[in-house]
């Protein structure tokens, strides 16, 4: 779904945001706005946002898992960045999980799993994307399942978590470590919240500084 315009973003910043996400977006299929205009429950992350939450934070060994992927745009961008051994999108809704697994089919490097997200946690997943996919009591569930998920492979796995509505639940739990991440200083007006949430053995994690 195209974003609305947030306060602090004028009308043209808006159109040249669209327009930069769209030319993205068709490197791997159509511009995913039209996707969205079928379907107003469902919304898109901006590109400039993804870039601030995964600058220096991935690498190539790393398996990425975006929960409730939608059509599939954190899943470009990781592509176009070159991350990742392997790629996982998670999505409920049959319809959409289908859209996006149709487009990604040439991928071997990407599964989209159609069903409930917490049921199927990749157990090889190491970095989990989260753009507030759930209610509170959900979020409650999937932390459990990151927890159960990082001491039965006992190493650290990472919740990048945007848009970070129900950060308390992390909070409340003593094994995450949680990292509020600075938007830094000309940061654009329509980046939100972001959380970097660290479950597990750290030895070896990519942790950066922005």
């Amino acid at each position: 779904m195209m974003q609305p315009v947030q306060v602090g973003e004028s009308v043209s910043r808006k159109v040249r945001r669209v327009v930069r996400n769209a030319l993205i977006d068709m490197r791997f299929g159509p511009p995913l706005a039209v996707v969205y205009l079928r379907d107003r429950a469902q919304s898109n992350c901006d590109y400039r946002e993804l870039e601030h939450a995964f600058s220096g934070r991935l690498d190539e060994a790393d398996v990425l898992v975006d929960v409730g992927c939608g059509a599939g745009r954190v899943i470009n961008h990781w592509l176009r960045s070159g991350v990742g051994s392997h790629i996982y999108g998670l999505e409920i809704d049959e319809r959409m999980g289908a859209i996006t697994k149709f487009r990604l089919r040439r991928r071997q490097d990407v599964s989209i799993v159609i069903g409930d997200a917490i049921s199927n946690l990749p157990a090889d997943g190491t970095v989990f994307f989260l753009f507030n996919p759930f209610d509170e009591s959900t979020t409650r569930r999937f932390a459990t399942a990151v927890l159960e998920l990082a001491h039965a492979a006992d190493r650290c796995v990472r919740v990048v978590y945007l848009n970070c509505k129900h950060l308390a639940v992390f909070e409340d739990h003593p094994e995450f470590e949680i990292e509020m991440v600075p938007h830094g200083p000309g940061a654009p007006a329509t980046l939100q919240a972001l959380a970097v949430i660290t479950v597990g053995d750290r030895q070896g994690a990519k942790l950066a500084e922005l």
